[in-house]
C-alpha cells in the first residue's frame, strides 16, 4: 500500500468469510490512523513494533465481531524491506 504522510493516512482492514456456493460475507473491519502512528515519537522509537489486538466491528452491531492480531510497520518508499513469509504452517 502506498500513501503520503502527512495526508490521507487511514488504513481500513476488512475481514470477509469465504463461501464456495454463496456470496462471501463481510465479518467486519477496523481502521488504523497511519499518520498518528508515523508522527508519534513513542512509536518511532520502537525498534520492533508490538503485536496488537484490534476489535473488528460490523455496521449491523455495536458489539465487536471478533479480533485481529497484527503488527504495523511504515517504511519510506526508498527503504522498503523484503517481505516476510508469515503463512500459517499446516498441522503435523
Amino acid at each position: 500500500m502506498i500513501t503520503y504522510l502527512p495526508g490521507p493516512g487511514m488504513l481500513k482492514i476488512q475481514m470477509w468469510d469465504y463461501d464456495n456456493l454463496f456470496s462471501d460475507d463481510k465479518i467486519g473491519s477496523t481502521t488504523i490512523d497511519l499518520e498518528d502512528r508515523y508522527f508519534s515519537n513513542k512509536w518511532q522509537r520502537l525498534k520492533e513494533k508490538p503485536i496488537e489486538t484490534r476489535k473488528i466491528y460490523h455496521k449491523s452491531s455495536r458489539r465487536p465481531q471478533g479480533t485481529l492480531r497484527l503488527w504495523l510497520e511504515i517504511h519510506p518508499s526508498n527503504n522498503i524491506p523484503d517481505p516476510i513469509d508469515i503463512s500459517l504452517k499446516p498441522p503435523l
